[in-house]
């Protein structure tokens, strides 16, 4: 049974029970719930405690979750990215590898027939 003692005001919690007057030497102004033979203050506190902070728990628990999730993807797109331009480089080294030979090899041919080279 839920039992609620109160300065007679209504109560806006979800326990809206039975109310008595409050007994002598406890404070009227203060609502004291009973829930089966234990104290509810513990739920009270728990209740408060996200009623003050729980949208600021809340946008910071979703602050670190997109942050998260934007860096994985980053991270994703750069090693993709850094791929593609690894293969890019090496496909450029060897054609400039292949041009270097060309350049050997018509430097050999132009020596064999007797003419100077300037390249050095």
């Amino acid at each position: 049974m839920i039992a609620a003692v109160d300065d007679g005001r209504r109560s806006a919690g979800p326990w809206r029970g039975e109310r008595k007057k409050a007994a002598p030497g406890v404070d009227a102004r203060r609502t004291v719930c009973y829930i089966k033979n234990g104290v509810n203050s513990m739920f009270d506190s728990i209740i408060s405690i996200l009623q003050n902070f729980g949208f600021p728990i809340a946008c910071c628990v979703f602050l670190g979750y997109y942050l998260n999730k934007v860096s994985t993807e980053y991270r994703e797109e750069l090693k993709s990215i850094t791929s593609e331009y690894k293969d890019a480089i090496t496909k450029f080294q060897k054609a400039l590898d292949r041009n270097t030979n060309v350049i050997a090899t018509l430097n050999e041919n132009l020596e064999k027939r007797g003419l100077e080279t300037d390249v050095e």
